[in-house]
This record gives C-alpha cells, structure tokens and sequence, in this order.
C-alpha cells in the first residue's frame, strides 16, 4: 500500500545517540505511517554551537517539516535517549505533538549505564570492569563515565544482552550492524553524550496533556521499570506506564499493537 506524505503522522527518534534507524528499517519498514528518521552524525565543534544544540536543531527542522506536510500536529515515537529528545520538542512545541510513546526511556544516562555494568559484570567478571564500576560509584563525574563506557563496550558481545533471550538472533544483527560505520557513529555518540552530561537538565514537570506513555522491558539490563516510572513520572506525572516481555528495545521485540500509538496504526 502506497503512503502519502500526509499519511505519515509519526516521527521516531532514535536512542543512540549516534545510532541511525537502518535496523527499525530493516525489520519495521513496512509500517508506512512512520517516519525511521536518521539523526545526524555529528562530531565535536571547535567553536559553538555544541553537537547537542545542533541534534536538537536538526530535531527541531524535522519536527517542523513533517508538521507543515501534515498541516496537524505529530504523534512522537522515541526510545532510550531519544526520549530526550522527544522532551525538548514537547517543551518547544507541545501543542504540535498528538501523541508521546516513550521505549525504554533513558532518562537518566549515568544510571543506566552503571546497572548495564553490574549486569555485564556478573556475566563476565572482568577486573578492569569491576575497576570502572568502582571508581564510578565512588565519584560520578565525565571521566569515570567514560572509564566506564569504555570498559562496557570491550566486554565480548556487549550489545546482544540489550536483547532478551527469545531474541538471540535479533542481537546477533544488532551487535552486526554496530560495527558499520554508516548505522553507528562512535564520535557523535561521545560529542553528544558529553555535552549532555555536562549540562544536564534537572527534571521538572511539562505542561502538556496529550496522551503519554512509557513503556519498559522486564529483561532490559539499562533500566528498572520502577524507577524508569518514577523518572518519567517526574516529567509527565499523567504517563500511563506499561512493561512488556523485551529487552531495551520493545519496539524491536514485541508486536506493534503494544507500542505503536493507535491512532496511527493505520494510514
């Protein structure tokens, strides 16, 4: 079935960051209504702006592009750190956003970072691993994080545990397609992250009363659903908050009706 430009009333945004959206094409391109947008790659600056203010710009064109096609406003389907980015556009723009679908919601980044440490850790003891995770409950601060970003990522196929275990083959693919230069972009991931650690936004209440909901992985190694629930609940304290059987990417486990808004299932 062909789809107009009309017709596609959801923009994803991507976790990451420095991550495209090729796997949601390859295995969920076929769901017409939504926009499997791409952020852009970008490295560190030598003068301002910031690569996060230039995301946050990019967002923002697209956002407005997609809405002026429409000539209505957009439902907002993000995961993991692109819910950060779904908040910003809901705090510039809130009445032109239908709907907000949060997966995984990577709210707060140092946190997730440690309990996918402690998770690896008791499935690969590894010292220099055990160093990291100490030094950084000792002391949360940029070079402990990246000390133990980079201790997470040398630990043998460290992206298939995002997956739960019915799918396997699922990570095999992912841990795959991190490894191409034009999926996963290790200088904007590092750009971006630092500039967001080192200007975090305190939580505090948007006022938007669209539908919210937040949805979270019993198996995801990132993230309690508890207090996943807790942190979005400090943003938008009417989410409706739901766990389903899946790892840190729901969308890519489980059947489109338990995450895709309703209202735009179908053209």
């Amino acid at each position: 079935m062909s789809t107009s430009n009309n017709d596609v009333s959801v923009l994803f945004l991507q976790g990451g960051p420095g991550l495209s959206s090729q796997f949601e094409r390859s295995q969920l391109g076929d769901i017409a209504t939504v926009d499997w947008w791409d952020p852009p790659f970008l490295t560190a600056p030598s003068s301002a702006p910031s690569a996060l203010t230039r995301l946050y710009a990019a967002v923002e064109a697209k956002f407005d592009a997609m809405r002026a096609r429409r000539d209505g406003p957009i439902h907002l389907l993000s995961s993991s750190f692109g819910c950060h980015l779904a908040l910003h556009l809901i705090r510039r723009s809130g009445p032109g956003v239908a709907s907000l679908t949060m997966l995984a919601p990577s709210l707060d980044i140092p946190a997730c970072y440690l309990r996918l440490a402690r998770h690896l850790h008791q499935q690969h003891p590894q010292p220099a691993l055990r160093a990291a995770i100490e030094g950084f409950e000792a002391q949360v601060d940029l070079p402990n994080f990246w000390t133990l970003a980079g201790a997470v990522m040398t630990v043998p196929d460290f992206a298939r545990s995002y997956w739960s275990g019915k799918a396997r083959k699922q990570g095999e693919q992912f841990a795959t397609l991190l490894a191409d230069a034009a999926t996963f972009h290790p200088p904007s991931f590092q750009a971006i992250l630092n500039d967001f650690l080192a200007h975090p936004r305190p939580p505090g209440l948007l006022e938007y009363t669209g539908p919210v909901t937040a949805i979270f992985g019993d198996a995801d190694p990132l993230i309690d659903a508890t207090e996943g629930g807790r942190l979005v609940h400090q943003y938008l304290p009417a989410a409706r908050l739901r766990t389903v059987a899946a790892g840190h990417f729901p969308h890519l486990e489980c059947a489109p009706a338990l995450w895709l808004p309703e209202c735009a299932a179908t053209p």
